[in-house]
């Protein structure tokens, strides 16, 4: 049997967190296509009669499918009630997400049993139906995936301030990890093994990583923060404001292994794809003038837009980095029906250390929220990308918090070179056939030439866990036993974020006016 996920009709959303998970994926050009190749079938838009009842047949052998309640519902006989969600929440042991942020109508199944609203009402409906095994969702994950929107949202602290940033409104990392979640549960409920391939370069547990943005900074404060990174050895990732550095832009050539990007010639968000272009190109001109060849871009403020997504693609770059189009997850390619932007994102979390100083953190509560981050996204394995800028004078909080992520084993990487992993490991994905038979999973591509030895393969069962080589064979029950970090924060840290504070709002309401002075 071949162990793979099988789109009915080809979502462009479904393939990005397809790709995110790490599971091989085919289209299926219809339930009955797609039903005789797969482990697990997407259904990824609304059932055609002749689909809906392939759909059913599949369900009666024993298959499994995961798909939005409206799509999935009329063909296994469930019924659906319309409700306004603002976000859901797992209250389990073992969460297949933390918080979802949603804010739309969704259509609950009305057998739904777990992960609540914020009414405490369950939502998406996980178990057996019609001889096999289902996941309904309350939403189309194809709508929720391709909206771009901002809003300012709190991040979960164990302190009693709450940092906060503007960041994109759709949770895309909580989308991969509850959809990562229900195809392991599929898979496993069918007495299958769940295979992906890893996240992370020769099976390391994340990488880690510090992005700096130079909005403003003098020769002292950059130099700090290339000492830090010299005396911890892990290179950082530097967006580089020609405009602010003028009188002093070669030292940006002396930093040896240091990743420079551009960020800007002005710190300005344009509303044009001209204007954003030729802020691009003056930017990164001033840079190949002193020897350096940027290849990867942020925006001011992290502010992205569909005139930026244009211009960045017209300037062929190996990938942007804005955290009000995605933050806190895997890569992606920013995909609608409508537009297929090219530029591979790299997210981060959003909070620097000046958004910790804007809620009155000192810097032992600075270095102790980013060692909760670290744990969290082992937790969630997920990269831990860092954020922060030179003029907020905190590289001593940055060296402790190096230092720190070292001790945890996660492998140091620059944002370029995990941008350019992570597209060797979407090449062996492309590839990757897995093929199970008799308890003995065997992994392959027809051209060995495309197998790259960092790549690896990440097989689960309800009860062990290992990391394989891509072209090995083996016995899934000899695995080794599952390991489980604990988050971080719990789950009244996890709400607590939602939830509405007057400190915050004054700060926001602050912040907005003093970005429209800077404009």
């Amino acid at each position: 049997m071949r162990l793979q996920c099988a789109q009915v009709y080809g979502s462009e959303a479904w393939r990005q967190v397809l790709l995110q998970c790490g599971v091989p994926m085919t289209v299926g050009h219809g339930a009955g296509i797609g039903a005789s190749h797969a482990s697990v079938l997407i259904v990824d838009g609304r059932l055609s009669k002749e689909d809906g009842e392939e759909v059913h047949e599949y369900l009666l052998r024993g298959g499994a499918v995961i798909g939005s309640a409206s799509d999935l519902a009329p063909a296994i006989g469930m019924t659906v009630r319309r409700a306004y969600v603002r976000y859901l929440i797992d209250d389990r042991d073992v969460r297949w997400c933390d918080l979802l942020d949603l804010e739309t109508h969704c259509d609950i199944p009305r057998e739904a049993n777990i992960l609540r609203t914020e009414q405490g009402v369950a939502s998406v409906f996980a178990g057996a139906i019609g001889g096999g095994w289902a996941v309904l969702l309350p939403f189309d994950l194809q709508h929720v995936w391709e909206q771009y929107a901002r809003s300012y949202r709190q991040f979960p602290s164990r302190y009693d301030r709450l940092p906060f940033e503007l960041v994109s409104s759709v949770p895309r990392a909580d989308l991969t990890m509850l959809v990562g979640k229900a195809l392991e549960f599929l898979h496993h409920r069918q007495g299958l093994p769940y295979a992906r391939l890893w996240p992370f370069p020769g099976g390391a547990p994340s990488v880690f990583g510090v992005r700096l943005d130079t909005d403003k900074a003098n020769r002292t404060e950059i130099d700090d923060y290339v000492n830090c990174s010299r005396t911890t050895g892990v290179p950082f990732t530097w967006f580089v404001d020609t405009g602010s550095h003028a009188g002093f832009l070669d030292c940006f050539v002396a930093m040896g292994d240091q990743e420079i990007g551009v960020h800007c010639q002005r710190h300005v968000v344009y509303r044009s794809v001209d204007d954003f272009r030729t802020d691009i190109r003056l930017a990164r001109t001033r840079l190949q003038r002193i020897g350096l060849q940027p290849t990867a871009y942020a925006a001011p403020f992290g502010e992205w837009s569909t005139e930026l997504g244009e211009a960045i693609d017209d300037s062929q770059l190996a990938y942007s980095s804005e955290f009000t189009l995605g933050y806190d997850g895997l890569p992606f390619v920013y995909r609608t029906r409508f537009k297929g932007y090219l530029t591979p994102q790299i997210p981060v979390h959003p909070v620097s250390t000046g958004a910790l100083r804007r809620a009155g953190y000192t810097r032992d509560r600075m270095v102790s929220y980013y060692s909760s981050v670290l744990r969290r996204k082992l937790a969630r394995q997920e990269p831990c990308l860092l954020f922060d800028h030179p003029v907020h004078r905190n590289h001593e909080v940055v060296k402790n918090v190096v230092i720190n992520a070292r001790a945890h084993g996660v492998l140091p990487m620059r944002l370029g070179d995990y941008a350019r992993w992570w597209q060797t490991r979407n090449a062996v994905l492309d590839a990757l056939s897995l093929d199970w038979d008799h308890g003995t999973l065997t992994s392959s591509c027809p051209d060995p030439g495309v197998i790259d030895p960092s790549v690896f393969l990440r097989v689960t069962t309800p009860t062990g866990s290992s990391l394989q080589p891509i072209g090995s064979r083996f016995t899934v029950g000899n695995l080794g036993e599952r390991q489980q970090v604990d988050d971080a924060f719990s789950l009244d840290d996890i709400r607590r974020s939602r939830e509405f504070d007057l400190r915050t709002a004054f700060g926001i309401a602050t912040m907005m006016l003093q970005r429209r002075l800077r404009q």
